[in-house]
């Protein structure tokens, strides 16, 4: 199993130890250098971690990994410490210790129906506490991604008429954008946002939040999607449209007709669209804009989507029961899958299509034989059935995993289910979206990649602090561990994190009194080694049955005591979470349960 593998599926199980290797000292095998992106190497800088790693025995590069890293405040007697011992205490942990960034496995970010964004950390599933920030935008957005750095993720809002840019750490808004008409989506190429919007135009936006051009497509509602790696498409409702390289050069092309709705195959390098009665399918090649091409269907149609390679396209029927599969080879429908349950979504993944119905606890997964027999179909239990609908939202309720599997998020169970892609027929592992009903997931990943050198990878990084440092690095077959010193300008680590501090900052919370229904003030304090002027950035007061949640941001102190105003909307079980900062600076988040009593006096 590649560590990539391994790393995600443990972001949503437990951690297994890890078997002791002896660390390699020869940097011909492993090496490791950070360098600063705009001058030297310091703290709170963007950074490039930069790893080269040779076969012991041959000296041959090692290619296809994505090693297991770790940078870690640490004296010089810390340095000194076996490697080994490090990988270990890191690699075994299920929250890193306090001022280590770990750039393993991934976040997501959870979009709720009301309109937040929620960072939830896979790894700090402790007392279901994994909510490492929340945004509120007012709205779910109508597209979102994240740059190729993983530093910023860009929202478009329908309604606002604007863009939202938030970085990821720490998460939060730092920018809005306000756009001309309403965005219809939004999508990242060449490490920028463009916004469609329904004015029949795109906008093309820098990371940082500028705005650097608008390219006019046609009328109305505009779709766009990546065309391959070296540029995208955008197609108006009208049915004028253009493939747009990265600066922004066009290929114009005129479908003639209304269009519904599209994708990119990048195997036929074609755009297909929807007519807008569902009922045909156009098609327009890159290298032949003049000449589109209308495919006549079995049936109306009102959705559609490619695999990976862009072998197979599916359509979704305009009655939400069946699926048709269409070869992109031949231009010719292959199989119609009958699902009785009513469709609200469909994703590839490398293997599989998966469908996600109103009713069933579940998905289902369809794999289909490229030579032409039936294809499979197998129904994935994550979560269970209830007569209440799964609901359909605008944004991917489905992440996909590459060389995994997928990740499904429920709207009924509020959690969110891996799906490995080794014949098992059950989800293996789930992850609880506390922020609220979930209306979209996205991933954020934090693990190296590989570069342009034959075995070597690369991850950005923005150092915390000052001081020396320790890289540390695990890669699985071959089994090899390594640290590497680091030194980094800026100032070091507060004096209140010890050098043999191992675990995160002894902190609990406890609730003064018991709460009562129709409460408008909630009082607690925090427990253990935090300094008694700590304040909170955020609050969240749940309670999971009624589905009522109040967040603050606002606190004072009385006395020992901090208050909230936090409305409690009914009697029974809740949840408290607390985000603050600790002596280093870094978020955290904390839960405790409550029980709040029927009809009590406001106050």
């Amino acid at each position: 199993m590649s560590i990539a593998r391994r790393v995600l599926i443990l972001a949503l199980a437990a951690a297994l130890p890890v078997a002791a290797a002896a660390p390699v000292e020869d940097e011909r095998v492993l090496s490791v250098q950070i360098t600063g992106d705009e001058g030297p190497l310091a703290a709170g800088q963007p950074a490039t971690v930069h790893l080269a790693a040779r076969d012991p025995a041959s000296g041959y590069p090692l290619i296809g990994l994505q090693p297991a890293l770790w940078l870690v405040p640490a004296s010089e007697r810390m340095q000194s410490q076996d490697c080994a011992v490090w990988v270990s205490r890191l690699y075994n942990a299920p929250v890193p210790p306090l001022g280590a960034i770990d750039l393993n496995g991934f976040d997501l970010v959870e979009a709720t129906a009301d309109g937040r964004l929620a960072l939830v950390d896979p790894q700090l599933n402790l007392a279901t506490a994994n909510i490492k920030a929340i945004e509120t935008l007012g709205e779910v957005p109508v597209g979102w991604a994240i740059d190729e750095r993983g530093d910023v993720l860009a929202a478009a809002l329908h309604d606002a008429r604007r863009v939202d840019f938030l970085s990821m750490e720490p998460f939060r808004r730092v920018q809005s954008a306000d756009l001309p008409a309403a965005p219809t989506g939004l999508l990242e190429h060449g490490d920028t946002f463009w916004v469609p919007t329904d004015d029949g135009s795109v906008i093309q936006f820098a990371a940082d939040g500028r705005q650097m051009s608008t390219f006019a497509v046609g009328d109305g509602h505009v779709f766009a999607g990546l065309a391959g790696r070296d540029g995208l498409y955008v197609a108006a409702a009208d049915g004028r449209g253009a493939f747009l390289s990265g600066t922004g050069a066009a290929s114009r092309f005129d479908l003639q007709q209304p269009v519904a709705a599209t994708a990119f195959s990048a195997l036929a390098d074609s755009l297909f669209a929807i007519g807008a009665d569902g009922d045909v399918l156009l098609r327009v090649a890159r290298d032949a804009v003049t000449a589109p091409r209308m495919l006549p269907l079995s049936g109306r149609i009102r959705a559609i989507t490619a695999d990976p390679a862009g072998r197979f396209m599916a359509l979704e029927a305009a009655d939400r029961l069946s699926v048709t599969i269409l070869d992109t080879e031949s231009d010719r429908e292959r199989w119609t899958i009958d699902t009785r349950d009513p469709l609200i979504g469909m994703q590839f993944s490398d293997e599989f299509l998966y469908l996600m119905h109103e009713r069933q606890g579940g998905v289902t997964r369809v794999l289909f034989d490229p030579e032409g027999g039936p294809p499979g179909v197998a129904a994935i239990a994550a979560g269970s059935r209830s007569d209440a609908l799964q609901r359909a939202s605008i944004l991917p309720m489905m992440a996909r995993i590459p060389e995994v599997g997928m990740i499904v998020a429920s709207t009924r169970d509020k959690a969110a289910y891996m799906l490995a892609e080794d014949g098992m027929q059950a989800a293996m592992s789930s992850l609880p979206l506390k922020a609220g009903v979930p209306a979209g997931i996205l991933l954020r990943y934090r693990g190296l990649s590989p570069a342009a050198m034959p075995g070597s990878y690369e991850v950005s990084v923005v150092p915390r602090y000052g001081g020396p440092h320790l890289a540390v690095v695990r890669i699985e077959q071959p089994d090899l561990v390594h640290c590497a010193r680091v030194e980094v300008a800026g100032p070091p680590r507060p004096a209140a994190l010890k050098d043999d501090e191992s675990t995160a900052v002894r902190v609990g919370l406890v609730v003064a009194g018991q709460p009562q229904e129709g409460q408008r003030q909630l009082r607690f304090a925090f427990t253990g080694d935090l300094p008694k002027t700590t304040l909170p950035q955020r609050a969240l007061l749940m309670d999971a049955r009624a589905g009522w949640r109040r967040i603050a941001t606002r606190f004072k102190h009385e006395g020992d005591q901090i208050v909230a105003d936090l409305e409690i909307a009914g009697a029974g079980p809740l949840r408290l979470f607390v985000e603050y900062r600790d002596p280093a600076g870094d978020l955290r988040t904390i839960a405790t349960a409550l029980h709040a009593n029927e009809g009590g006096p406001s106050r």
